[in-house]
């Protein structure tokens, strides 16, 4: 090896100075070695640097290298660059630009058609209006689409593809991960926008295909109408389903209520979160719904989720979901009209099933400050679940589905609503109305089970249907092991009221603290039973059944304590029995039970009470009334026959100092107070 000692050395066979290399030697304080293009002395331009850290630098560039390969760390086999860097299609080599000061929806566009299966996009702002997806790929990092400047037009149509940031036409798998989508709403220069963040709208696909849009972690800011709209295609045979976890949702253009001069569509501007309609399918979990905009008189706030469709009929299209584990903050459209006048305005609940929601599962979630329902549904949902949520602090009832109207489908039914905590609901904690004006006139199999509701209002001075738990046209309907308390804001607010129902069974309640009836049976026509309840502190009575039909009722069980008027009444029974109850301290008129005269047959045993009127009937061989704390055991003794208190046919009082020749005891033989007694066959001498 020969040593050279200079300050550069040349490389190379020409005198061309553009022809040849120099290598310098360190001269600098740095010690950079330099391996420069041109002969020593001229002008050379830095190929390669080292530093006296050991740090190489290209001054001019690497040049085209994608030919090149390399070995990845942990693997064995050689790949070309080119190769390589394909793996993630990185946004900005397409030349879009990150500070958002320049439109880049065509560069984001050409990566998307580039055959890429995973689009980069780093950190920045995007300038975006519209493009489309067509084929598999993940779009994911850490940087934010915006939505250009007055890019939005007041087309109403929930189809306005030109108002959509991300359209995906094709039954394709998309997914997004981290990325940001910004709507923009504050420079949409339009009253009654109907812009979409991302979108799958009436795509065909063949018989078992399945377009699946999927986004985890990601931000859905500032939207106007949705961020996330998916529909189906009526008469396609392939499905449609958006998997959503891990989102935030926050903030949207405020809706306008129906009327409002401000907007160019009389039924008002509804901004909703996601979008499920005709037969597409929802996964949402672990996701964030947060609105913090205005809810002044005439702004309102989004639904988070809405089920429903467009095309087609309400029963065959509807659409389906499972959310569960989110969060949902001041959402909620309200049904107060833009001038504030309440019921004006077509309401949203936070997740709503309009008109028909098909196998609905809502489970774990947390609803915070709700501007309307937390679950609201029409008649016409089939298979709704609604289970373990918490809802505190909602301006109408936790949940609440009502009826489906006269075009609106067919009303079925299959509803629970259990292990749910509901506080500070107006008017109701549940309430299930199906619509009387279609056929079948009832919703059915109706069951609402060991929910805790606390806490109700009535702000909206509601007058029909409010309770803690109301329903009203069903059959089939159990509710039961609930705990009520604390519903007696209002002097009307029943406990549990079934109203123009075919049959109930109410059983192992707990209520205390009610403004009016603690159980109220209204036009019931087949059967009603109430049985183990404990009904505490009613403004009316314990338990009342009010008909105009002759239902038959069974009151067993039940412990009620500190009521008005009736411990348990019954005006209108056919056959009934009141066995085994307990009904202390009745105020007002004071009467234990009641037994109507039109019963074709009725039962009163085993029962305690220390009501002024123990019971109050008209005496008829069709009411056995015996055993009772006011009437006890037909085995009393009595040195004679009774001259006060209420007995039955039969009761039989023996005598307590029995003598031969005398009559042993005295038997009833015309019920009443006391009654007309007979003493029996006189003993043998």
């Amino acid at each position: 090896m020969s040593l050279i000692k200079a300050n550069a050395v040349q490389i190379g066979q020409s005198n061309d100075a553009t022809e040849n290399f120099t290598l310098a030697v360190p001269s600098s304080p740095d010690g950079t070695i330099k391996l420069a293009r041109g002969n020593s002395g001229a002008t050379t331009q830095d190929v390669m640097n080292v530093s006296n850290a050991g740090v190489v630098s290209f001054p001019q560039g690497l040049g085209n290298i994608s030919s090149g390969t390399a070995i990845a760390t942990g693997s064995t086999t050689a790949r070309s660059l080119a190769n390589r860097f394909a793996d993630v299609v990185n946004v900005l080599d397409f030349g879009a630009d990150p500070t958002g000061a320049v439109d880049s929806t065509t560069e984001i566009q050409e990566a998307i058609d580039s055959g890429a299966e995973n689009l980069w996009i780093p950190d920045g702002i995007y300038q975006i209006r519209t493009v489309t997806i067509s084929r598999n790929m993940t779009i994911s990092g850490t940087g934010t689409f915006k939505r250009k400047d007055n890019y939005e037009t007041n087309d109403t149509s929930a189809g306005a593809a030109n108002n959509t940031m991300f359209d995906i036409v094709a039954h394709v798998t998309v997914n997004f991960q981290g990325v940001t989508f910004d709507g923009n709403q504050a420079n949409q220069n339009v009253n009654t926008p109907s812009g979409t963040l991302l979108r799958v709208y009436n795509v065909t696909g063949a018989s078992g295909s399945v377009l699946s849009l999927n986004a985890d972690g990601c931000t859905f800011l500032n939207m106007t109408r949705a961020a996330i709209t998916i529909k189906g295609k009526i008469g396609e045979p392939g499905e449609e389903i958006a998997t959503v976890t891990n989102c935030l949702f926050k903030d949207c253009r405020p809706g306008i209520g129906a009327g409002d001069p401000l907007s160019t569509n009389a039924s008002g501007f509804a901004p909703t979160f996601i979008n499920v309609n005709d037969r597409a399918r929802l996964i949402a979990s672990n996701n964030r719904f947060i609105y913090t905009g205005s809810v002044a008189i005439g702004d309102y706030a989004p639904s988070a989720i809405r089920f429903t469709y467009i095309d087609g009929t309400t029963n065959a299209n509807g659409s389906r979901g499972i959310v569960e584990g989110n969060y949902f903050y001041r959402c909620g459209r309200s049904d107060i009209g833009y001038t504030g006048t309440p019921n004006a305005n077509n309401g949203l609940g936070v997740i709503e099933a309009y008109t028909i929601g098909q196998d609905i599962i809502v489970a774990n979630n947390t609803f915070e400050t709700s501007y309307s329902a937390c679950v609201r549904a029409k008649s016409s949902c089939s298979g709704l679940v609604v289970n373990g949520n918490v809802m505190t602090d909602c301006s109408e009832p936790g949940v609440s589905i009502g009826p489906i109207g006269t075009t609106n489908g067919t009303q079925t039914g299959k509803i629970v609503v259990s292990n749910n905590i509901i506080k500070l609901a107006d008017s109701a904690g549940v309430i299930i109305v199906g619509d009387s004006t279609v056929s079948p006139t009832e919703i059915s199999d109706i069951v609402i089970s060991d929910n805790h509701i606390s806490d109700l209002t009535n702000v909206n001075a509601a007058t029909g249907n409010i309770a803690a738990i109301c329903v009203r046209n069903a059959r089939r309907v159990s509710i039961t092991g609930n705990v009520i308390h604390d519903a007696d804001v209002d002097a009307i607010l029943c406990g549990i009221k079934v109203r123009n129902c075919i049959d109930a069974l109410v059983c192992n309640n707990s209520l205390h603290n009610i403004g009016s009836h603690g159980i109220y049976g209204n036009t019931i026509t087949e059967e009603f039973i109430a049985s183990s309840n404990i009904i505490k502190f009613c403004g009316g009575n314990g338990i009342i059944v009010d008909s105009t039909a002759t239902p038959d009722c069974v009151f067993v069980g039940n412990l009620i304590d500190t009521v008005v008027t009736y411990g348990i009444l019954a005006q209108q029974a056919r056959y009934m029995t009141i066995e085994g109850n307990i009904a202390l301290n009745v105020s007002g008129t004071s009467r234990g039970f009641f037994v109507p005269s039109n019963a074709t047959k009725a039962t009163v045993q085993g029962n305690i009470t220390n009501a002024t009127i123990p019971i109050f009937y008209t005496l008829s061989s069709n009411v056995t009334v015996a055993g009772n704390s006011w009437n006890p055991s037909v085995a009393q003794k009595a040195t004679n026959a009774p001259t006060s208190g209420t007995w039955s046919v039969g009761d039989i009082v023996w005598r307590t100092d029995p003598v031969a020749g005398q009559p042993p005891g005295w038997v009833c033989v015309t019920a009443g107070t006391p009654g007309t007694w007979k003493a029996m066959a006189n003993l043998e001498p």
